[in-house]
């Protein structure tokens, strides 16, 4: 793993394999553990993305029709790029990767899987893996939640996640079956019904009694909250010892707020998108997003000027996934359309030896530019998710206004009170909102957000 990992090289499936089952310790990474193993050598981290960038980027104009025409126009070779000249390629567009996402696969390689994405934020974007990369993948996650000690071979783990969501949940379910728990495809089935599989009993030797690990998004959460303290549940009720959430925004006072049906639970939380798969961010216990160097690139991008966001400020994040992780599909400076902010300071955190940002914001799309500067979904979380006047999943929407915002939430009961006590919060945030709207009903809203716990799958009646 080493050698692939300062080469390039392929990466050898059936030492991956052996690391897994003997759960050998390598090097510290977002995906191994929250514990403080030092500073890396940073020479040898820019040496080797040096040696990655250079690599891919020659890949990229040999084997690819997308790349070898962009280049061909740009009249770059490759050769001799560094980190540093990178940034001298165009950026690559969600449009350009939906529209001809065969154009990204490398010559000589057959694609078995091809990936889509939810959609939730508009049509859904297509991504092409071989079987050999998918299985690369579950190993490294196995591998990852194996150093980390969250998941024994005891544990039964239940997925509430869209079944579109292929290869996180092909990734994570074969994960988690390399580490012999077992786990099971629930879906965004009714909330009823998923509460009811958590409080059910198994009887299954070497087995804990109840579903210990639920992987789900934030907005399902919120679901089950509501419906699960609706119908008397209580912690008492259920055998979780952990929550995985990813796939959308959240904030810590959906977790406060999780108590009272589950308990005082760990939480685990990351960002990833199939497009850049398997480079991934993690976040720590103070809510950086950290993004392993060795296994690909990230930047954070000013959206009007297409330059590195200054400290504090919000852009885009771009990410550039690295071989040998990444085989077949090749995609350089991806602009993911997720806003993040950059750091002011540099971090303390046990994670503080890897590159980080602050945490996900948001869609571009759902994210405003106003004269105090861009804000998202999750500053407005940050506000609503403690408040148990506003039921869970939030909903709201938000606009442009004059230089500020606009904002319309959907509360239990709207009162006057109610909407003074939110106005007083998002000023002492300094969230510019001059027009507030409270409904009672979710479907008075005129532009709420989409959430992936929204994307349904149905049963036929009994």
């Amino acid at each position: 793993m080493a050698r692939s990992i300062l080469t390039g090289s392929a990466i050898h499936l059936s030492s991956l394999a052996h690391l897994v089952r003997v759960g050998a310790v390598g090097s510290p990474s977002p995906d191994a553990d929250n514990s403080r193993t030092g500073k890396p050598d940073l020479k040898m981290v820019k040496w080797t993305q040096d040696r990655r960038i250079r690599q891919i980027v020659q890949l990229a104009a040999q084997d690819t029709e997308y790349y070898s025409r962009l280049f061909g126009r740009n009249g770059h070779n490759g050769q001799t790029f560094t980190v540093d000249q990178f940034v001298e390629l165009p950026i690559t567009t969600k449009e350009a990767l939906r529209d001809r996402p065969e154009a990204f696969v490398r010559q000589g390689y057959r694609p078995t899987l091809q990936t889509m994405t939810t959609g939730t934020t508009g049509r859904g974007t297509a991504t092409l893996f071989t079987l050999r990369e998918t299985q690369i993948f579950s190993l490294m996650s196995a591998m990852g939640l194996r150093r980390k000690g969250n998941i024994s071979n005891a544990d039964i783990v239940q997925v509430n996640t869209s079944a579109r969501a292929l290869l996180g949940n092909q990734t994570a379910m074969d994960a988690l079956r390399h580490l012999d728990a077992l786990v099971y495809q629930a879906g965004i089935i009714g909330p009823a019904q998923a509460l009811a599989l958590l409080t059910q009993k198994h009887h299954l030797p070497d087995r804990k009694e109840q579903v210990s690990v639920l992987f789900t998004y934030p907005s399902y959460l919120g679901k089950l909250l509501e419906v699960g303290l609706e119908s008397s549940y209580g912690p008492q009720d259920f055998g979780l010892e952990r929550i995985i959430v990813g796939g959308e925004v959240s904030s810590p006072g959906l977790r406060r707020r999780s108590e009272a049906l589950f308990g005082r639970l760990p939480f685990d939380e990351s960002y990833g998108i199939s497009e850049a798969w398997p480079f991934r961010g993690s976040y720590c216990e103070e809510g950086h997003l950290h993004f392993d160097p060795l296994r690909g690139l990230m930047e954070v991008l000013d959206l009007e000027s297409g330059l590195p966001a200054p400290p504090g400020e919000a852009g885009t994040l771009v990410l550039t996934p690295f071989l040998p992780f990444r085989e077949s599909s090749i995609i350089l400076r991806y602009d993911t359309g997720d806003m993040v902010r950059t750091l002011v300071d540099a971090p303390t955190c046990s994670l503080s030896n890897i590159p980080a940002t602050g945490p996900l914001l948001g869609k571009r799309r759902s994210c405003i530019r106003t004269e105090s500067g861009w804000f998202g979904p999750r500053d407005i979380l940050e506000i609503l998710e403690p408040n148990m006047a506003v039921p869970l999943p939030v909903r709201f929407g938000l606009w442009a206004e004059s230089g500020s915002l606009g904002l319309e939430v959907a509360v239990r009961e709207a009162t006057l009170t109610l909407r003074q006590r939110i106005a007083e919060q998002l000023q002492s945030a300094g969230i510019p909102v001059t027009t507030l709207q409270l409904v009672n009903d979710p479907a008075q809203l005129e532009r709420p957000l989409p959430w992936r716990g929204d994307l349904h799958e149905s049963e036929f009646p009994n």
